[in-house]
């Protein structure tokens, strides 16, 4: 199994971080298939 690496821009972190002030961090972090402890890094 080959691990996805992926690059954030900074508009789209603060986008995630948006998304989860309006939404809940539960469902954003399920659309943009993140861990909570990457999430919080």
């Amino acid at each position: 199994m080959t691990r996805e690496w992926r690059q954030w821009s900074k508009d789209q972190k603060f986008q995630i971080i948006q998304e989860v002030e309006v939404n809940g961090l539960q469902p954003a972090l399920r659309k943009y298939n993140l861990s909570q402890s990457l999430f919080h890094k």
